[in-house]
């Protein structure tokens, strides 16, 4: 009984039940869309900060993690490496040293976070060589190569000339 008195109502006005029926429709698929949109935005950011950044796992000093201070590595790292190396799960592993510090350029200056790296195991962890745009990625023999974003390079207004010799 009640469906029937619903179904006439329903088409009673049909350009107001054809509204309604867009608008449902519409709501829905822009809340999926959106949603969809945001967890593979998500899952992106994700895979980048392991992929460029962080990696699957990092093991650091309990002091530098309150402090960030340099003076708090690592002391036995070639005790965890030589650990590390025992497990076959442990595809890879890179050492890396952090600091903060400040890049200055002939018309700028900024802060930056400096990661010192082992060229050839950190390509192993991470695909950072992979996004070089200009040179090449640390090139052996080279004296304190450096890698800057190419936005921070805008900031500090420096091109290839300029950068290419701090590396050489």
């Amino acid at each position: 009984f009640p469906v029937t008195i619903v179904w006439r109502n329903l088409w009673r006005h049909k350009l107001r039940s054809a509204v309604v029926m867009v608008a449902v429709f519409v709501g829905m698929f822009a809340g999926i869309f959106s949603t969809a949109l945001m967890f593979g935005m998500v899952e992106g950011r994700v895979n980048s900060a392991i992929g460029n950044e962080t990696s699957n796992i990092q093991i650091h000093n309990k002091e530098f993690i309150a402090e960030n201070e340099y003076s708090f590595t690592i002391k036995n790292s070639a005790e965890i490496f030589e650990f590390l190396g025992k497990f076959e799960e442990v595809k890879s592993y890179s050492p890396r040293l952090l600091a903060s510090g400040m890049i200055t350029s002939p018309s700028t200056a900024s802060g930056v976070a400096i990661v010192g790296v082992d060229p050839q195991k950190e390509m192993a962890v991470t695909n950072l060589f992979e996004r070089v745009i200009e040179g090449e990625y640390l090139p052996e023999g080279a004296r304190n190569p450096i890698y800057i974003s190419e936005r921070l390079a805008e900031n500090l207004a420096v091109f290839r000339s300029y950068i290419s010799w701090l590396g050489n």
